[in-house]
């Protein structure tokens, strides 16, 4: 896993290594399992409800931003996570503007 801060990510930046948006989705969409998977702190949830769950998670966790594309002849999926803090999105053109986690998986 990789972790970065970036300021001021423009859609051309995105454009420039080849990043193409597939989908936006948000932490409180996902099923409470697929929630936990974004818990970077290891906590124990088996007695939490799911809004203690989703409380814990969403201010790092709040929205994902996912992009493809394919390096080496493989297939690869970014997914930029961002926080809870407005000025994390690019209003103007719906993309994010830094993030707190960067997923990168390939695909099969």
């Amino acid at each position: 896993m990789l972790i970065w801060k970036i300021f001021s990510f423009t859609p051309k930046d995105f454009q420039d290594v080849g990043l193409n948006f597939k989908r936006k989705y948000y932490l409180q969409d996902l099923p409470r399992e697929e929630q936990i998977k974004y818990d970077l702190t290891l906590t124990v949830f088996d007695d939490m409800t799911d809004q203690k769950v989703y409380d814990h998670i969403a201010p790092t966790n709040y929205a994902f931003y996912e992009f493809e594309t394919v390096r080496n002849g493989h297939k690869l999926k970014a997914t930029f996570v961002v926080s809870m803090k407005k000025e994390f999105e690019n209003k103007a053109s719906g993309l994010p503007l830094s993030w707190h986690t960067l997923y990168i998986t390939r695909e099969s």
